[in-house]
C-alpha cells in the first residue's frame, strides 16, 4: 500500500525541478504535460514512423514495433553494444528526421531540462562514449508490455557511473495513443532481483498481476502528452484493443540534485 502522502501523477503546464524532485523522491508516481507536443508534428512523425525502413519488431514481443535500439537490448552482447555505439550519432540524425522541418519532442523535452535542472543535463555517458537518444515503440492491436522495472544500475552491476544512479525516469511523449486499450500502469514498488522472480512469470519477462497489487495509476494518454513516471518502480502497458500506439521515449537519470540530469535510450 502506497503511503498516504504519495501523490498518484500530477498534472502540469510545464515541467519545473520541483516537479522532478517529487519524482525522484517518490512524492509523486507520474507527472503528466498535455499538448506537449503539437497534435501537427505528431501526425507528421505516426505517418513516418509506420512506414520507417528501419521499423523493427521485438523477438520476444512480436507485436510491439521500434525504431532505433535501446542499450539494455544489447548490454550483454558485446557485438549488440559496439553496433548501438557505433550508430549512435546516425540514430540521432534519422531520429530528429522524424518530426523535421518541427523540431523533435525528445529534443524539446532535452532542451527544457538542460534550462530548468540547477546543474543542467548532458547525455549519459557510462563507458566513455555517448548514449544514444531517442527511441520509438509502436503497438499492434494485442500488443501489451508485462509488470517490469527499467534501472541502468541493474542491467550494469559493475559499472561505476551506472552504480552512481539514485533512480531512473522514464519519458514517454504519446504520438499516436490507441484507440481502446494501451493504458500505461503505475505502481509505487520496487522489487530486488529475488522478489522478483519470485513475483514473475515463469514463461515472459514480466510479473505475474496476480502475485502483485492493484496499480495504483492507470493512464489513458492523450495525443501529444508527455508523461514521466519513476521506471525503476513497476509499470506496465495494458493490451491494446484498437488502433495502434505509438509513443517515444527515453530515460533520465538522477544522481543528486546538485548532479546533472542524464539522458539516453
Amino acid at each position: 500500500m502506497e503511503p498516504k502522502s504519495l501523490e498518484l501523477h500530477r498534472q502540469a503546464s510545464s515541467i519545473t525541478s520541483e516537479d522532478m524532485i517529487a519524482l525522484f523522491r517518490g512524492q509523486v508516481l507520474a507527472i503528466r504535460v498535455p499538448e506537449f507536443c503539437p497534435a501537427e508534428v505528431c501526425q507528421v512523425m505516426s505517418g513516418r514512423l509506420v512506414r520507417h525502413p528501419k521499423l523493427a519488431y521485438y523477438p520476444h514481443a512480436p507485436a510491439i514495433g521500434k525504431v532505433m535500439d535501446a542499450f539494455y537490448e544489447g548490454h550483454s552482447n558485446t557485438e549488440k553494444r559496439k553496433k548501438y555505439y557505433d550508430e549512435v550519432v546516425q540514430s540521432a540524425v534519422e531520429f530528429r528526421q522524424l518530426s523535421w522541418p518541427y523540431l523533435n519532442p525528445m529534443d524539446h523535452l532535452r532542451l527544457i531540462l538542460e534550462d530548468m535542472w540547477p546543474a543542467g543535463a548532458n547525455r549519459e555517458n557510462i563507458h566513455g562514449r555517448p548514449m544514444a537518444f531517442g527511441l520509438a515503440q509502436l503497438f499492434k492491436e494485442g500488443a501489451c508490455a508485462w509488470p517490469h522495472q527499467d534501472f541502468l544500475r541493474m542491467d550494469e552491476p559493475d559499472n561505476h557511473r551506472a552504480q552512481m544512479l539514485i533512480t531512473q525516469v522514464t519519458a514517454l511523449v504519446y504520438i499516436q495513443p490507441a484507440d481502446a486499450g494501451g493504458h500505461l500502469q503505475l505502481w509505487p514498488d520496487h522489487y530486488n532481483h529475488e522478489e522478483f522472480m519470485a513475483r514473475k512469470n515463469t514463461d515472459i519477462y514480466g510479473l505475474n498481476y496476480k502475485k502483485i497489487p492493484p496499480p495504483s495509476v492507470d493512464i489513458m494518454p492523450q495525443v501529444g502528452e508527455l508523461v514521466m513516471a519513476d521506471s525503476t518502480k513497476v509499470h506496465a502497458v495494458t493490451a491494446v484493443e484498437a488502433g495502434l500506439r505509438i509513443a517515444v521515449n527515453c530515460f533520465l537519470g538522477f544522481r543528486g540534485i546538485h548532479e546533472p540530469l542524464t539522458y539516453w535510450s
